[in-house]
């Protein structure tokens, strides 16, 4: 296979390929700022099981919960537009596993931040006002149910 059979020119285009990885740069940026945003909590260490694990998202604030929302669904998909820079990079040498790379870049532009990252922080803000509301019905640490 050809590099004109893959529809990329004979050479690489470094220019552009250098421009996907800064703005790859910079979405991974702005996630890691919601990462740590969201991430900056105490969790409770008597609570076993969920509870535990979803027990240092009680104490955050709402405003904290929806920037890291934001900015995890802005910043998800700036972080795979570089990986077109790497389709770029992986398309002279194998045009069928380049293919075939190009399909779950778009599968993660259509769903990473709205259709997984933004999705578990409702389910955040879920939890912590059914706890706040009804500690006893919020995912309880002996039945691990709802």
């Amino acid at each position: 296979m050809s590099y004109n059979d893959i529809g990329i020119g004979g050479a690489l285009d470094w220019p552009r390929i250098r421009k996907l990885m800064c703005i790859g740069i910079f979405g991974a940026c702005l996630t890691l700022v919601g990462d740590i945003l969201l991430g900056w909590g105490v969790h409770d260490p008597s609570a076993s099981g969920m509870e535990g694990f979803l027990s240092a998202y009680r104490d955050l604030s709402d405003r904290r919960i929806f920037f890291s929302a934001f900015l995890g669904f802005w910043g998800i998909p700036l972080e795979a537009l570089s990986y077109f820079a790497l389709y770029r990079l992986i398309a002279p040498y194998s045009g069928r596993h380049a293919h075939l790379y190009r399909a779950g870049i778009l599968g993660t532009l259509a769903f990473a931040g709205c259709g997984v990252h933004v999705p578990c922080l409702a389910c955040v803000f879920f939890y912590k006002h059914m706890a706040l509301v009804s500690p006893e019905t919020a995912l309880h640490p002996l039945s691990g149910t709802w």
